[in-house]
């Protein structure tokens, strides 16, 4: 009968630690990268920009990209399509255009995007 007790009052002590360590409180995971994106490059009054090498990268400092992936250039629409992009984490596209930069990063980074340069300083 002891032994009973004993058991009994282990699996109490096992339930009661295993209730105290458990939460309610959940890690959220972080949202992947979609499997590609397509960038459309804009001028300052919104015409697309063909033949301007896009990069994709990882990161943007001093007005150059970090961590490059990728580049290719915009087609006849300004469009150019990058298929790979990091699974998750931050991701950016940048561009040079008559030495004026234009960049954008997030994450995560959506599945469409316009990179719009901005009006000459």
């Amino acid at each position: 009968m002891s032994w009973l007790l004993r058991v009994l009052g282990t699996i109490g002590v096992l339930c009661s630690v295993v209730a105290c360590n458990s939460s309610n409180s959940s890690v959220i995971p972080p949202v992947p990268n979609p499997s590609s994106t397509t960038i459309t490059v804009n001028s300052s009054t919104g015409n697309p920009i063909a033949y301007l090498s896009v990069t994709l990268s990882t990161g943007i400092a001093n007005h150059a990209p970090t961590g490059v992936i990728s580049t290719a250039k915009t087609n006849a629409l300004g469009m150019v399509t990058f298929t790979n992009l990091p699974f998750s984490g931050q991701a950016c596209v940048s561009a040079i255009n008559a030495s004026i930069f234009a960049s954008y990063c997030a994450t995560p980074f959506p599945a469409t995007y316009t990179l719009a340069f901005p009006a000459s300083p």
